[in-house]
């Protein structure tokens, strides 16, 4: 089973524990007044950063409910937003690969790298990154997550420059975004060496 802990009213979604030890978080939640879940993004040090062709950084999603509602086929999406570290108008990050913690077996699973280029097309990304959710009211779900970015010598003409780890908040099926986009945003400092 993947990284996610769910608790309150969820229904069916299995139960696991999340542990950071020796973290700083970094969270920047972002919620519409009482009108959308909030989403943190926590784990990284403070001023994070990745390295081209380096070890992954680990970070965890959280997903609360805090109002009266209940959001039904509710779909997380995390994505690299723009970067100055790219030598193209629309400013897309850098290749790389995601992966979700499963706690069950320890290893990590890949899911889909989505990256924030002209248009809201990363708001499609297929297959979903996670199955949807059902968030009643005080619910809350957890996801443990990594990135890391494919080596320069692989990337074009990139270079060193600042991109963010975002999530949004879709309904499916029309993927309308829940509240703001992105929902919760954490920098992330892309270096060379």
């Amino acid at each position: 089973m993947p990284f996610r802990h769910v608790a309150g009213s969820l229904g069916t979604l299995g139960v696991a524990v999340i542990a950071l030890a020796g973290c700083l978080g970094t969270a920047f939640p972002s919620q519409s007044g009482n009108s959308a879940p909030g989403v943190s993004i926590t784990g990284l040090p403070v001023n994070a950063s990745l390295r081209y062709g380096a070890r992954p950084v680990q970070f965890a999603v959280t997903i609360r409910n805090g109002t009266a509602h209940r959001y039904r086929n509710t779909l997380p999406i995390v994505s690299l937003g723009h970067c100055t570290c790219s030598p193209y108008e629309a400013q897309q990050a850098p290749g790389g690969t995601m992966a979700e913690l499963d706690t069950a077996t320890g290893t990590w699973n890949s899911i889909y790298y989505d990256s924030q280029g002209p248009s809201d097309d990363y708001l499609l990304v297929a297959p979903a990154q996670f199955p949807s959710l059902t968030l009643g009211p005080g619910a809350t779900a957890r996801y443990r997550l990594r990135i890391a970015f494919s080596p320069l010598s692989q990337q074009g003409n990139y270079a060193a420059g600042q991109t963010s780890i975002n999530v949004t908040l879709v309904a499916l099926p029309s993927r309308t975004v829940i509240g703001s986009s992105p929902a919760a945003s954490v920098p992330l400092a892309v270096i060379t060496s």
